[in-house]
């Protein structure tokens, strides 16, 4: 059963509740001036919340709850105290940010936190959601709350340096991030996230050892290989990081940057014929990157086709008509032709 439920996203059985609206007398109230629906005159779409009308979801699902008089429907079983607990109210509350209603996950987060102000997976959970209405100083005090009760929670640790890599703080978010690892050394995002510090602060050596970590731990990550050929390509390790792009391109086969970057570092290693093959699957799966058509314009520059490149820097201009590096490489071939 439980194998079931996480296969929806719940991870206890108590958060099926989530799914409750309205027990039977709310919504016969609900109900009773609508016309019947029924089988063979159905007047409603049962598909159509899901598909039609978006924008009316949350003003549906509260004019739905305005009609509720009871909170969950009876419950028989189930541990003496366990509906008041903060483990229930978490697991509803996850399950509610699940389903993407962040009123009602706030609304049970906080009564979670009602019953247990030191609830660390609340506090963490109210942080993430507080990160995601764009409120990073209530989600650093919930964070700071939760590092008082446990100073090592390698969750608690990692949220709080993604908060601060979003702010723009690089330096309090490595500290975090470093922290997080110590906390936990298998944590992929922490090091993935330590690799990006480090490249922007031009130190590609040390990011590649972190995003190669990364890569370790998490092997089905195409954008952690992606990301470990640039650092690769900054330190001239140039056939190991066309493996790391060929990586990233065996995940996502379909990623236009990704064939672009692995060009790139073909066209570097001198593999010209397959680096122009890739410029033009970078093409076909993103017609807008300026770059692929450079790239596989300089290709026919290199053998005195100067028209064939002119042809390809003008087919990109017309797709990126306000890319202005495309038009200086086409003003560079008509000077060569000239």
């Amino acid at each position: 059963l439980m194998e079931d439920l996480r296969s929806l996203g719940l991870d206890s059985a108590e958060a099926v509740l989530a799914d409750f609206v309205l027990g039977e007398q709310d919504a016969a109230l609900f109900g009773q001036n609508a016309a019947l629906n029924s089988d063979d005159l159905p007047l409603l779409e049962f598909s159509a919340p899901t598909s039609l009308y978006l924008e009316t979801v949350q003003l549906n699902q509260g004019l739905a709850r305005s009609y509720r008089r009871q909170e969950l429907p009876p419950i028989t079983g189930g541990a003496s105290g366990m509906l008041s607990s903060a483990e229930f109210r978490f697991q509803l509350a996850k399950a509610m940010w699940g389903k993407r209603d962040m009123e009602e996950a706030l609304r049970h987060v906080n009564l979670a936190l009602a019953q247990n102000p030191r609830h660390l997976p609340s506090l963490i959970l109210r942080a993430e959601l507080w990160q995601q209405q764009k409120l990073p100083l209530r989600a650093v005090a919930d964070l700071e709350t939760a590092l008082k009760v446990d100073a090592r929670h390698p969750r608690a640790l990692f949220k709080m340096a993604t908060l601060y890599h979003q702010q723009r703080l690089p330096k309090q978010a490595e500290e975090y991030t470093r922290k997080a690892i110590a906390a936990q050394e298998d944590l992929a995002d922490a090091h993935f996230l330590l690799g990006q510090l480090l490249m922007a602060r031009g130190q590609a050596d040390a990011a590649r050892r972190a995003y190669q970590k990364a890569a370790d731990l998490r092997p089905d990550a195409p954008t952690t290989f992606a990301r470990l050929g640039e650092a690769l390509m900054a330190v001239d390790a140039l056939p190991q990081a066309i493996e790391a792009y060929r990586k990233a391109l065996g995940l996502a086969p379909e990623g236009a940057e990704l064939h672009l970057a692995l060009a790139q570092a073909l066209d570097r290693g001198g593999e010209e014929e397959e680096a122009f093959r890739h410029y033009g699957e970078a093409i076909r799966h993103n017609p807008h990157l300026a770059a692929a058509y450079v790239g596989r314009a300089k290709y026919h520059v290199r053998r005195q086709e100067h028209r064939r490149a002119f042809d390809e820097l003008a087919r990109g201009a017309r797709r990126n008509p306000g890319d202005v590096s495309l038009l200086r490489h086409l003003d560079e071939v008509m000077a060569e032709v000239k």
